[in-house]
């Protein structure tokens, strides 16, 4: 899958099976087409969900975090107790990506006013 600049990302996993903890992840780009879906084995709480932006390891090596502007989160939620719900109705921790000097290499907004969405920020000193 190949994924461009300002490409509209949609994002999805699933719980597939609950008895196997089978779960599945798909991947679509809405700007070229393209998609990826693969299934795996995850023993999971199932307690908590998170939305993220990081930088990989590359060569055993935290990589530099690429200037990707700003992304934007929406449409987000989660099934809790069976009942989807969205993220104005969840507890929230936010967990800033940092530098080795303890430096925030991202800002990340409130949850928008309609509850299901924020955006991260790059910020440009690293």
């Amino acid at each position: 899958m190949t994924v461009s600049p300002g490409d509209k990302i949609t994002a999805s996993i699933t719980l597939s099976d609950s008895t196997l903890n089978i779960w599945t992840i798909s991947l679509s780009d809405q700007t070229n087409g393209q998609s990826f879906t693969q299934t795996f084995l995850y023993d999971s709480t199932r307690l908590s969900a998170e939305w993220v932006v990081e930088r990989p390891l590359v060569d055993n090596t935290l990589s530099q975090l690429a200037d990707f502007g700003s992304i934007t989160f929406s449409n987000c939620s989660m099934e809790v107790n069976n009942k989807s719900e969205n993220l104005g109705n969840l507890p929230l921790t936010k967990i800033l990506l940092s530098n080795s000097k303890k430096i925030h290499l991202v800002e990340v907004s409130n949850i928008s006013s309609d509850g299901t969405g924020f955006t991260i920020k790059y910020l440009l000193m690293q």
